[in-house]
């Protein structure tokens, strides 16, 4: 991942799973993408990276939203016990989240957005 004039773009590296006492964890744009405005810090992060998600073990809030992000969603959301905040809408992410039963052992999960 490089660091361009405040912006982020390319693959998110596994490193950020060394941030073992992250609890809030954004990533995002203005979503006016539609609107046709030009936006010199539009973020890009291209996959969700799996290996990231089942260490930080801390989070409390992800939100990473309007980035056009592909990969697939496992159920390694469901290792984050802490987890109050989830918003990973506008992306192009896939996985059988509904599917799964073990949503319910995320406790504190108040808001959902995907």
């Amino acid at each position: 991942m490089h660091l361009f004039e405040n912006r982020l773009d390319g693959l998110m590296p596994d490193s950020f799973g060394d941030l073992l006492y992250l609890k809030h964890l954004t990533i995002a744009n203005d979503g006016r993408e539609h609107e046709g405005v030009p936006n010199p810090h539009r973020n890009t992060i291209y996959f969700w990276n799996e290996r990231v998600f089942n260490r930080l073990k801390n989070l409390e809030e992800i939100n990473i939203q309007h980035l056009g992000m592909k990969g697939k969603l496992t159920n390694s959301l469901l290792n984050l016990h802490k987890l109050k905040y989830l918003n990973l809408a506008y992306n192009k992410l896939q996985g059988p989240l509904s599917d799964s039963s073990e949503w319910i052992l995320l406790k504190d999960l108040q808001f959902i957005e995907i």
